[in-house]
């Protein structure tokens, strides 16, 4: 029996992709008995899907390879088995109506389903900085941050890639026509304080197979970076801007990223100011609206960024020479205050001192 179904992962980048492929990749006894198939090695689905969308050099660390693609949809199609998974971000970021209607097309002996991972525009927007600086970006958080609430800057590469994991509406629009409501599916990313394995869950009931035998990961396999972290390598990558992805990505991103900074803790947040958590709480209200608008099968809520002003973060920047001002005025501010008390180390007021030490 060949293949009757075919999932298509499409992400949306920064929702929680790598972890669900790290699981895919590890469980095949569990998927076999399943009666799934997901197509090894991983990264003949990231050439294939780069070769299909179109992905120039330079636009991603991974290299299109000519007629990947047809190879994979071949492979797909020829394979004994019921249903088959695929799982790749780049389905989604650099996804148009044309390339998108080619992968359906090229897979039409069966039943296509496409699956998006939704996650809060407000959690995705430091998470895609902080990813693209290891992937050669040199904007600053603020920069990246006025590119995206300025529509005069749309055209430029740092709203394109932020885009690319925020726009669900155009990925719907793409995706949406080509596949009956029932066989589109809408998985929202759970928050941050539910169960590790609930975005697994909802992905599981998709795909209508009990998760609990499945092994979760046990760190994830595209580990984040902080706040200094991601501002260290924007700087850095001033300094590399010759360097090739060939040579970038193995010793850069992988060692240097994934290895050396994602291991640093105690790192601050990134800041989200109103402004920033206005344009994703509207964000959030278009991607809601096309979801719906979409028909698609809506597994979770899509949670709205917080409403808690306490929650926000103000950061002041200072030279060495305003810092060391700083400081001289605050010894000056102490040194002109009441004296202490010899015994008790309390200030003495002008007026008197009654010192507990005397008791």
């Amino acid at each position: 029996m060949s293949i009757s179904t075919v999932f298509l992962h499409i992400g949306a980048m920064k929702t929680g992709t790598s972890f669900l492929q790290a699981l895919l990749r590890s469980n095949d006894d569990a998927l076999a008995a399943d009666g799934l198939w997901f197509p090894k090695p991983w990264s003949a689905q990231v050439t294939a899907v780069c070769d299909v969308m179109g992905v120039k050099a330079g636009q991603s660390g991974a290299v299109a390879t000519p007629g990947a693609w047809d190879r994979l949809a071949g492979r797909i199609l020829a394979h004994k088995g019921h249903r088959a998974v695929l799982s790749m971000e780049f389905l989604s970021a650099f996804g148009t109506p044309d390339s998108a209607k080619r992968v359906v097309d090229s897979l039409h002996t069966t039943d296509v389903h496409v699956v998006v991972t939704v996650r809060d525009a407000a959690a995705v927007l430091p998470a895609q900085w902080q990813e693209i600086t290891q992937n050669g970006l040199m904007a600053s958080w603020q920069d990246y941050c006025d590119a995206l609430l300025d529509d005069g800057e749309t055209g430029t590469r740092r709203y394109r890639a932020a885009m690319r994991a925020l726009d669900i509406p155009s990925m719907l629009d793409a995706w949406a026509p080509l596949v009956p409501a029932e066989r589109l599916h809408l998985v929202t990313c759970p928050p941050p304080s539910a169960p590790k394995d609930q975005l697994w869950r909802r992905f599981a009931s998709v795909l209508s197979i009990d998760p609990a035998p499945y092994t979760m990961p046990e760190s994830g396999s595209n580990p984040s970076i902080g706040y200094t972290s991601a501002t260290l390598m924007r700087r850095l990558n001033g300094r590399l801007r010759d360097l090739s992805s060939v040579d970038y990505d193995p010793v850069v991103k992988r060692v240097l990223c994934k290895r050396v900074l994602a291991a640093r803790e105690g790192e601050p947040p990134v800041a989200m100011t109103p402004e920033v958590l206005n344009f994703a709480r509207g964000l959030n209200a278009r991607i809601r609206a096309a979801m719906e608008r979409s028909g698609g099968l809506i597994v979770g809520d899509l949670a709205d960024p917080t409403e808690d002003e306490e929650g926000y973060v103000a950061r002041i920047y200072a030279t060495r020479p305003q810092v060391r001002a700083m400081a001289a005025k605050g010894a000056e501010a102490v040194a002109a205050g009441r004296p202490l008390c010899p015994l008790c180390d309390m200030p003495m007021d002008p007026s008197g001192h009654r010192c507990p030490r005397w008791n």
